[in-house]
């Protein structure tokens, strides 16, 4: 099964146990495979390194090393950055991609 981990379970599964270390424990057994984008990967980084500062026993580096050479990375397609929302009720909005808005 191909997964993309988020941000939040990546970060927990390091520095914390639970469910998000068993994700993390999946993959090192090759449970699931992990598939990111360099963009994921630089967010773990920036959050690994700002959680790591009150955490100085985990090796995040290493983990980091292993994301890297276990993932299957792809290169993103760079969407338009602005989404068209449209009320769809009085408490409810849907958002389409600007070529559906027409």
């Amino acid at each position: 099964m191909k997964v993309v981990i988020d941000t939040n379970v990546f970060i927990s599964g390091v520095f914390f146990s639970g469910a998000p270390y068993l994700v993390l424990r999946a993959w090192r057994d090759d449970k699931i495979q992990v598939v990111l984008s360099l963009e994921i990967m630089a967010e773990y980084r920036r959050i690994g390194e700002i959680i790591a500062q009150d955490h100085p026993g985990i090796e995040l580096t290493k983990m980091l090393d292993f994301v890297f050479q276990n993932a299957v990375i792809y290169d993103a397609p760079h969407f338009l950055s602005i989404l068209v929302k449209t009320r769809t009720t009085k408490n409810s909005w849907h958002v389409r991609w600007p070529a559906e808005a027409s």
